[in-house]
This record gives structure tokens, sequence and C-alpha cells, in this order.
């Protein structure tokens, strides 16, 4: 057995390999808009939009099971066995939306090839699941920069020089690929066989659907104002929205590496009926929430529409109340994010399908009501909503789990 990492350890090579990997996924954002126009933005966005829920109900949170799994209940092969066979089916959904729905042959094309790449990158964070599984994030965290470099390389030479986002997409791709198997599987080779193994498929599937649900319902909630907007304003403006609100990942640089670096301790506390040590991770958790939250919300006040101008161009600082908007969500979603950590961690999976769907729901409500009125401004009200909705739900459940 390789030796384990403490937690600093963890969380640093989580926070530079995210940082890295968050930022090259930006700067993507950046090529596009620099080197392309606010709607090949959109149709990028849009492709993100139509995928991301597919995939993520395929995915069912499988990395958290296997991070979380302290019992090793079932093994690595069985979950990689369960995940390809999800992928292969919602990579197929992806294509009969794309090629059946109200979209161009072209648009149709990045659809696709955006769900290609997601399906790639879903195989390799199953692996991070064991490498945070077995605290050695270090692993995880290399793979993460070989990934953001290797990618934004490929995709920004191949779009640079081609001028279409198909040619970037399919540059990005072979880069994840190659990661998956040059890395990723060989680094999981040393702890466990990486054979799929099927055998488990229908226990798993049972077990980890609430967790797909909730992962299609989270998405959708994200993306409804997206969807909202391109039918109502068009690519361009969704491209102008997507642009601004991926900023939102600054404060998540910080947000999700302490979220995954605490997730198995999480486990262990609860399992173990420590009930104070998992309660002071929590609010310690939140707490760091709250700072990260204010620092970001200070900093988009008072440089927004500088920070716009540099990162995209004037056209964007225009927009710079929208900004403001999405980040006074987005820091909602960052105590949401921590608390649902805990709950993943205490293995309480059934009742958050109950909270995405009245968050859906509400989505949709405020989408109808704010986007046709006030477009891109709309939108991000939607958002903000969202993100309460969803903490205060959230919230409940926590609460329900510490009294159990």
């Amino acid at each position: 057995m390789v030796k384990n990492k403490s937690f600093f350890e963890n969380f640093s090579w989580t926070f530079i390999g995210s940082t890295i990997y968050a930022l090259s996924q930006w700067l993507l954002i950046v090529v596009l808009a620099k080197f392309g126009s606010a709607e090949i933005v959109g149709q990028f966005s849009l492709g993100l939009a139509i995928t991301a829920p597919v995939i993520l109900f395929s995915n069912m949170q499988l990395r958290s099971i296997v991070a979380t799994d302290s019992l090793n209940k079932y093994s690595f092969s069985e979950y990689l066995g369960t995940r390809i066979v999800l992928l292969m089916l919602a990579i197929s959904f992806i294509g009969v939306i794309a090629l059946l729905g109200p979209y161009d042959l072209y648009v149709g094309i990045i659809i696709i090839l955006v769900g290609i790449s997601k399906v790639v990158e879903s195989l390799s964070e199953l692996t991070h699941g064991f490498f945070q599984k077995q605290e050695r994030m270090d692993y995880a965290g290399k793979s993460m920069i070989y990934k953001a470099l290797s990618s934004f390389l490929a995709f920004s030479i191949m779009f640079i020089v081609s001028k279409k986002l198909i040619v970037g997409l399919l540059g990005l791709t072979m880069a994840w690929i190659f990661r998956l198997f040059f890395y990723d599987l060989k680094i999981t080779k040393l702890f466990t066989n990486v054979r799929p193994v099927f055998g488990n498929l229908k226990v798993i599937l049972v077990f980890a659907l609430p967790l797909g649900i909730v992962s299609i319902l989270n998405s959708l909630n994200t993306n409804i104002p997206r969807y909202f907007l391109e039918r109502i304003d068009g690519l361009d403006s969704l491209g102008y929205f997507s642009a601004i609100a991926y900023i939102i990942v600054a404060g998540n640089l910080l947000v999700r590496p302490l979220s995954l670096v605490a997730a198995p301790r999480l486990a262990r506390s609860y399992q173990n009926n420590n009930k104070q040590k998992y309660l002071e991770i929590t609010l310690s958790l939140l707490f760091l929430a709250f700072i990260i939250g204010i620092v970001v919300l200070l900093i988009v006040y008072f440089f927004g529409e500088f920070i716009l101008t540099i990162i995209y161009d004037s056209s964007y600082a225009y927009y710079n109340n929208v900004f403001f908007i999405i980040m006074i969500g987005s820091i909602i979603s960052y105590f949401t994010t921590f608390l649902n950590s805990s709950i993943v961690a205490a293995r309480e999976f059934k009742k958050q399908p109950y909270i995405n769907l009245i968050t859906t729901v509400v989505g949709i409500i405020a989408s109808t009501i704010l986007i046709p009125n006030y477009g891109i401004e709309g939108a991000a009200f939607v958002t903000v909503i969202v993100f309460i909705t969803q903490f205060l739900g959230s919230l409940g459940l926590f609460i329900l789990t510490l009294n159990r």
C-alpha cells in the first residue's frame, strides 16, 4: 500500500490542480472571445448546457461514492463498469438530441463533440475519486495539471489556426484521451484492478440513482436560464452571459478542493458516530465559505468593469451589473457545496432529489417571468434565486442528518 498524504498535502495538490485546470478552462472561453466572437462562445456554452445534465446524470456522483466507500462495499472495477455502461447510454442520448433537436448541423456536431469530451473526462474523474479515497490527491492534482496544460494548448492552437470550434474540440478530446490511458488508469493500477466488472451493475445503479437525479436537476438548475436566454435572445446573449458566469470558478478554486479533501474525513467521522468531529469539520468549511465569499464580492464590487475589460473586452464590461448579481449567487452556492459534501459523506441520498426538483420548478417559473422581461439581467437574477433555493433545502437536510 502506498502511504497516504497528510490533509495539508492533499489540499495543496487538490488546490493547485483544480486552480490550474479551472484557469485553463476559463482561458478557453477567453480564447473564444478574443479570437472568435460572442456567437462562438454561445455555441460552446450551448454544447455544455445541453450535454451537462445528461453526463452528470450518468455519472451519478460515483466519484463521491467511491471516495466515501470506507467499508469497501464495492470494488473500483465494479464502479468503473457501471460508469462505462451509463456513459455509453448518455452519449447515444446526446447524439439523438443534437441531430433531432432544433439546431443546425454545425451546432449539432459541436454538441456531440462536447459530449464525447465529457465522457472521457468522466472516466478520469472516477479514478480521481479512488485517489481521493486513498488520500493520495497528489495523483489527482498532477492529472489535473496535465489535463489543463494539454487541453488548453491543443484546443487553443487548433482553434486559432482553423477558426473552427469543431477543430478545437477535436484537439481537446484527444488530449483528454491521452491523459486517461497514459496517466489516470496507469496510476490507478498501483492500487487496484482497472478492468471493468459489471456483476453488481444493478445494485450500484439502484444505490446511486438518487444522486444521479440530484445531479441532473442540479445541472438543469444551472442551465435553465441559459436555455431560456438562447431561445429568447439568441447565441450572442448566451455567449455574454456564459462568459461572465464562468468567472464563478474564481471562488470555486478554494471551495471545491476543500470539499474534496474533507469528504473522506467527514465520512469516517459520521460512520464512526463521532458527531462532534463531523459537525466541527462542517462548520469550519462553512466559515471558510463565508470568508471566501466576502473577499470575492469585494473584488467584483470595486474592480468588476476592469476585470471584464481585461479578460474579454469592453463590450463585456457593459454587463458589470450582471457580473455582480451572479457573484452574489455564487457565494450562496459555496455554502451549499460544503453542506452537500457533508450530506453525501453521511450517505443521505434519498431526500436530495426532492430539494433539487423544487429548485428546478422555481428556476423554470423565475426564468419564465424574468428573462423575457429583463434579458441577461433577468437570467442573473434567476441564478441567484436558484442558488438560494438549493441552499435552504440543503441546510434543512443537513440539520435532519445531524439530528439522526
